[in-house]
């Protein structure tokens, strides 16, 4: 699946800015027969794991629970397509510029949570996913970032596994298998094997962390940071 293609199914299915969701209508879900959801692709052979996505009342389970329905209208090898090139914008921020702000943000950040990071990235859109990838300072500008303050760091969080994990489920779902192995597995796990790109420099390090992020640290800074 190209680039635009990928960028668009995840962008139409974000909440619009100012606007909360509504009934389940407004994600493409019919409840009208009881014990199923339909969609225009047809019934969904997962309703429970849609329905307990919506319910979870996070903005990005409820963006997933959209993307699982759009996905279940495609055929199969386009889902499975859109999971490859999930995985390779996942690969493509695997940086470790991106997890010192990660860190920072979320008040520490371990291989599974810095993949939950990538996800919530991935759910922002197009623009924001490469503005923070050229610049990840530049994170202090965003929304969910500036709700964050110096007190609220290390239990608020910015992550969303379900929503790298969608494209599978649906796949799974729709075919009884998971995805097929990707043509260029072997190197994209070659280089998840070899780590985040970028120079690895101590997290914990705060003149460190203060220089490389001075916008992300003069917004958030430790609670008794230097």
């Amino acid at each position: 699946m190209d680039r635009e293609r990928l960028w668009a199914l995840i962008e139409e299915t974000r909440d619009n800015v100012g606007d909360q969701l509504g009934e389940p209508a407004a994600v493409g879900l019919d409840h009208s027969t009881p014990g199923s959801i339909t969609t225009a692709g047809g019934q969904l052979a997962f309703p429970a794991l849609v329905q307990d996505l919506l319910d979870s009342g996070k903005d990005c389970c409820r963006q997933a629970a959209r993307l699982a329905v759009r996905l279940h209208e495609l055929p199969a090898a386009e889902i499975a397509a859109f999971y490859d090139g999930v995985q390779e914008l996942e690969l493509e921020s695997y940086r470790w510029d991106l997890w010192g702000a990660a860190y920072l943000i979320n008040g520490g950040c371990s291989d599974s949570g810095f993949r939950e990071f990538c996800g919530w990235l991935l759910g922002q859109g197009r623009a924001v996913f490469e503005a923070v990838l050229s610049d990840p300072d530049s994170l202090a500008d965003h929304p969910d970032v500036r709700d964050i303050t110096p007190a609220m760091v290390g239990w608020k969080r910015l992550g969303c596994a379900e929503l790298l994990a969608a494209a599978f489920w649906v796949h799974e779902s729709v075919t009884g298998q998971d995805p097929p192995e990707h043509p260029q597995q072997t190197q994209l796990s070659e280089r998840w094997g070899r780590g985040p790109v970028g120079e690895d420099w101590d997290f914990d390090d705060d003149q460190q962390i203060r220089r490389r992020y001075p916008r992300l640290w003069a917004r958030l800074g430790w609670v008794g940071g230097a």
